[in-house]
């Protein structure tokens, strides 16, 4: 047996259908989860063509930033090397991207998505999704490719929901209990929340979530106030107020032991 038979029917009891379906978003997912965690393989190194998975994923928000993008007359980057400035090819299409409707565009590309021609320039000529570069705007690496690890975290989530049915949640011993939660779902633009543990109703539970181990990778979470007042924390704060005349300089960084228990 080939090292890649191999590897896929080691998988396969992971995936519903006892293989990665590669036309299932939750089964590409949970495939390059697998290779990233267990083999250390990323398939997103560099940009490549845009995929309508990439625009479908997590209910299709890319497609919103498809229309925005022609709507706000901003060049695309194509795989060509060009950046060309897009119109829809037909006033139909518009409000298809711009409702994020799924459905609607595989009906009208049938089995090309891909290879469809949603997209003419100002000259006239077409172009489809595999024409567009995944670029940051669409997740690819770079500033926008930092959501890659809570996407993975998120499908672990849903593919064990999926496994053990709706659960009930209770953060702390003496916390609430939150009952049914069915399913897992990112939180768009930058917010506190990167995603959320939702029952029928809606989300419940609110996750920040990190990739990391060690305390510099969730400084974010630092400031915690409680000891303001705490003479240690006030001397230290005078100390730095004179020393740098009360103003921080990007750069600037003091420390001292902390001697209370």
């Amino acid at each position: 047996m080939d090292p890649i038979t191999k590897f896929l029917h080691n998988i396969s009891y992971k995936f519903p259908k006892g293989y990665p379906d590669m036309n299932n978003d939750q089964d590409v997912l949970l495939l390059e989860s697998i290779l990233l965690n267990e083999l250390g393989i990323d398939l997103d190194e560099g940009y490549n063509p845009l995929k309508f998975y990439d625009l479908q994923k997590y209910g299709g928000p890319r497609l919103g930033k498809v229309a925005t993008k022609i709507q706000n007359g901003e060049p695309f980057d194509m795989v060509s090397g060009e950046q060309v400035v897009l119109l829809f090819n037909q006033p139909e299409y518009e409000p298809l991207f711009v409702n994020r409707d799924i459905e609607g565009l595989k009906a009208l590309s049938k089995s090309n998505i891909n290879s469809f021609p949603f997209f003419i320039d100002k000259n006239g000529k077409t172009y489809s999704i595999s024409d567009l570069l995944k670029n940051v705007d669409f997740g690819g690496k770079g500033g926008g490719s930092g959501t890659r690890v809570e996407d993975i975290a998120l499908t672990d989530v849903n593919t064990k929901l999926q496994e053990l049915g709706n659960i009930d949640v209770k953060l702390s011993e003496n916390g609430n209990v939150y009952k049914n939660i069915v399913g897992a779902t990112t939180v768009n633009g930058t917010p506190k929340a990167d995603f959320t543990f939702n029952t029928e109703s809606g989300p419940v539970i609110f996750i920040s979530h990190k990739d990391g181990s060690k305390p510099k990778d969730f400084q974010q979470y630092s400031g915690f106030q409680g000891l303001s007042d705490h003479p240690e924390v006030k001397s230290f704060v005078d100390a730095v107020k004179e020393k740098t005349g009360g103003e921080l300089k990007p750069g600037d960084s003091f420390r001292r032991k902390i001697e209370d228990n």
